[in-house]
């Protein structure tokens, strides 16, 4: 039996041939061949204990002798490093506040004045209960009030009537003040 080196270091890999093939214990198999003239195999030691009686080689370690306080360590943080320039950063966020705010400044809105708002009210509360009918209507008289409308006599009275102001007189109501 040959085998070639006789001297490896942990993890090398280590030829072998012989007449017939042999055990090889705790030895990695990397490729081996059977032929007319013999076994030959490719082996490798990833364990500390890889001998075999039938293998003359020396296992040596890759690692000598260092003085331990030799060895050093680095413990900090490395500093951040960004991918992108911090100014390029700061500069796409300000163009995009800026994109932001032209359009919330362009967008077109729709003032609504307030005889506006509480004629939707009175619109919103033909589905609620009575309370919410009054309520919108009492507040439609005041606004008609400050605008000196004729119609606003007749949206308190029925704001305050002691009969419950009904859907198709809230309708009514609108329909004369629009």
């Amino acid at each position: 039996m040959t085998v070639e080196p006789p001297v490896i270091s942990f993890g090398d890999q280590v030829h072998v041939s012989a007449p017939r093939p042999v055990a090889v214990g705790r030895w990695e198999v990397v490729e081996q061949h059977t032929s007319r003239d013999g076994w030959s195999a490719t082996l490798v030691c990833l364990q500390l204990d890889c001998g075999k009686p039938g293998f003359a080689v020396t296992v040596r370690s890759r690692v000598s002798v260092v003085d331990p306080s030799r060895l050093r360590a680095q413990t900090a943080v490395p500093p951040w490093r960004y991918r992108l320039d911090r100014l390029w950063i700061a500069l796409s966020a300000l163009a995009a506040a800026l994109v932001a705010a032209a359009v919330w400044l362009a967008w077109p809105r729709r003032v609504t004045t307030p005889l506006e708002r509480a004629l939707a009210a009175v619109r919103a509360a033909r589905r609620r209960p009575v309370r919410d009918r009054r309520r919108a209507v009492g507040a439609l008289a005041s606004e008609l009030r400050r605008l000196e409308r004729p119609e606003a006599e007749r949206s308190d009275r029925l704001a305050w009537s002691a009969a419950e102001p009904q859907p198709a007189d809230l309708d009514a109501l609108l329909e004369a003040v629009e």
